[in-house]
């Protein structure tokens, strides 16, 4: 079979002879999640509602069983992409032409799964991540994450929007991959711990997600896992969260005519103060939520920290604390920390109790 002419075989569905070439991940994507690219009209009604390609729904309850693992071909897939070093198959497929990993996942999971309305394909989309999880490599565990995955996963760990509605029943799943199946794959080795801090970063950070979109817990899981590198890494993180937070500002009113309207003038004037005292509100939550963080550093004994790392954290919440940092420390002034940039004056409505 290796001589068969695979384009004329495969034609037209993948006419490059390969199911993982670029130019047939499109058509991939489609066969995955049960419906043809061709179909138009009846393509919502072939959309596998429960079956070996989906994670089934169980009747009577509000969230999806654990259903049936994905099917065996999403395995043969991980394998063409991350075959065992020791198999045939690693020789064949690196002869095989095919897109990069990126590329296959966010046509083949994040835009065809996770995407979907569909809530037995999401569900499916968080066992492909399970599935795929210990196979990549650890630096790369941060883009199974990928945007709309984030969305999904955010959406469904809000517990005060979860309940009977039918949006929030992928609550189960998702928190299991946050609290216990992610967690659990930093445990298991130090390079997989070095994952954790992208991870994290990749949780709270612009431009797939925000600071706030998880709930604390679910980092706090996490930051228990990072060794000492990265509890640095994730301090500096944060310190930058603090000392540069990023605000979208409204947009700016557009200039009238020219005319000398006293009221209308009178109305932007006070329609800015609302929008910067609006600013100054999403400013001060976001260095909050920073220093929330920061002190659950110090405070847990879960958390890998050696005496700089508390030293330094100390030093950065003692100053930003109590003093207005308006210039740079010169000769014969007490010199700021090294890990401290200029700060501009501000107001902390942050108590430490």
């Amino acid at each position: 079979m290796q001589d068969a002419d695979w384009p004329a075989l495969l034609a037209p569905t993948f006419p490059s002879g390969s199911v993982l070439a670029r130019s047939s991940l499109s058509a991939l994507a489609s066969a995955l999640r049960g419906s043809s690219s061709s179909s138009s009209a009846d393509g919502a009604a072939s959309m596998p509602k429960q079956g070996s390609n989906a994670v089934k729904t169980s009747k009577g309850a509000p969230a999806p069983a654990a259903g049936q693992a994905p099917h065996f071909v999403w395995t043969l897939l991980a394998d063409a992409y991350f075959p065992p070093s020791s198999s045939t198959a690693a020789a064949a497929a690196a002869k095989t032409e095919r897109a990069p990993f990126s590329a296959f996942w966010t046509a083949c999971v994040d835009r065809s799964l996770f995407a979907s309305s569909s809530l037995p394909l999401k569900a499916l989309g968080f066992s492909l991540v399970t599935l795929f999880l210990p196979r990549v490599a650890p630096a790369d565990v941060a883009s199974l994450l990928s945007p709309h995955a984030l969305r999904v996963l955010a959406n469904h760990l809000r517990r005060e929007m979860s309940g009977s509605g039918g949006e929030k029943t992928l609550l189960r799943v998702a928190d299991k991959l946050v609290t216990s199946t992610l967690p659990a794959y930093f445990a298991v080795s130090d390079a997989n711990r070095a994952a954790a801090l992208a991870t994290l970063k990749r949780l709270v950070a612009a431009p797939d997600s925000q600071y706030n979109a998880f709930d604390t817990k679910v980092l706090e899981r996490i930051v228990v896992k990072l060794d000492v590198a990265g509890v640095r890494g994730w301090v500096a993180h944060l310190r930058g969260v603090f000392l540069a937070p990023t605000v979208d500002d409204a947009a700016a009113p557009a200039n009238g005519d020219g005319a000398d309207d006293v009221e209308q003038e009178a109305g932007n004037d006070n329609a800015l103060v609302e929008d910067a005292q609006a600013r100054d509100k999403r400013l001060t939550a976001q260095r909050n939520w920073a220093l929330d963080q920061l002190l659950f550093v110090v405070r847990n004994a879960s958390v890998a920290k050696d005496d700089d790392v508390v030293t330094a954290l100390l030093e950065f919440l003692a100053v930003v604390g109590w003093f207005d940092i308006t210039s740079e420390a010169t000769k014969g002034a007490v010199r700021l920390p090294s890990s401290l940039s200029l700060l501009p004056p501000l107001a902390l409505a942050h108590t430490a109790s």
